[in-house]
């Protein structure tokens, strides 16, 4: 993230600087090509990771081929999906090629994202309202609330496409995790991971082949971002000090404090530092609009009592700050 999209000096080829060659999605799509040329001249199986920096900032419009293709009278939405459409043209560039190379039945192919929409001027259920704060050019979460960095789904919700030989067709909602990536794709090529690896995932190739999984629960927790506002300089410093002065539950998503979160296939309770947690019904409330944790309080008693058990398995970050650590540690 935050390469430049054009004239970048920052680049490396096998550890050494190489120099950027028009769009950067469009350079990083060749060098796919490239690879995969030498795989397939060496006969030799492959492993490729392509990590397109779209439609990260920053922000510099992309090539006008694909602000065309979006032409919806709006620059910024043009030059925003437009990014999003030349990478998914690289992406069928490279799917073009492993055609090619007679290797496109013969690959799993996984599409992903890191975590959901940038900051920006989103509007929580709960009052949470962080103003224009942190703008982007085209939020946009659909029913999701919240954006990075926050325990709701707007931020830890993603796009995950997998095209696998074998495979059956269709959607599913059973709970995935990127951390299920590796487990599934040992699981794939009949590779027993050993017992010191300590996976924390688990296979979904089950789910790809049209089965079921057994249920999950799941968890995640975060520190305070407002370091990453703090080094910004002081005009952030005095927007944070701004919204310091509202009510504490508006402060949580303009800020950041340290949040937890426990998820089922139905439930997720999320919770912050000394706040009681807000419970949801996901199988029929994805936009987190009602808490329902006055109607399930055995619930909620049952989902922080795992919450906790899970936070007593873990080692102490090393990043984390202390304090706000022993907070989520004493959830209980």
């Amino acid at each position: 993230a935050h390469v430049e999209k054009y004239g970048s000096e920052r680049l490396l080829k096998n550890g050494k600087p190489t120099p950027a060659v028009g769009w950067l999605a469009a350079q990083i799509t060749d060098e796919a090509i490239e690879f995969l040329g030498m795989a397939e001249a060496q006969k030799k199986p492959f492993f490729l990771y392509v990590a397109y920096n779209e439609p990260h900032g920053p922000m510099p419009d992309p090539p006008q081929q694909y602000m065309d293709a979006i032409n919806s009278g709006s620059k910024n939405v043009d030059g925003y999906f437009g990014m999003i459409y030349g990478m998914d043209a690289g992406i069928g560039r490279i799917l073009e090629k492993l055609d090619a190379m007679g290797e496109l039945d013969n690959t799993t192919i996984l599409y992903g994202s890191d975590n959901g929409q940038a900051r920006g001027p989103y509007v929580n259920t709960f009052g949470m309202k962080p103003g224009r704060l942190f703008g982007v050019p085209v939020p946009g979460n659909g029913p999701l609330q919240g954006c990075k960095w926050t325990p709701w789904e707007g931020g830890v919700r993603v796009p995950f496409i997998v095209r696998m030989p074998g495979a059956t067709k269709g959607s599913t909602d059973v709970l995935v995790s990127m951390l299920d990536v590796m487990p599934t794709l040992l699981d794939f090529a009949n590779i027993e991971a050993p017992e010191s690896m300590k996976l924390d995932g688990r296979s979904f190739l089950p789910v790809l082949k049209g089965d079921d999984l057994a249920e999950r629960t799941m968890f995640w927790a975060s520190d305070s971002q407002i370091p990453f506002i703090d080094k910004f300089g002081k005009r952030s410093r005095a927007l944070v000090a701004k919204y310091a002065k509202r009510p504490k539950h508006e402060i949580r998503s303009g800020n950041f404090p340290p949040a937890w979160y426990v998820r089922t296939e139905k439930w997720k309770l999320v919770g912050w530092d000394d706040e009681e947690p807000v419970l949801f019904d996901m199988q029929k409330d994805i936009g987190e609009t009602s808490d329902l944790s006055s109607q399930y309080p055995e619930t909620v008693r049952s989902l922080k009592k795992q919450f906790a058990a899970w936070m007593a398995q873990q080692q102490q970050p090393v990043v984390f700050p202390i304090e706000q650590y022993e907070k989520l540690e004493a959830v209980e």
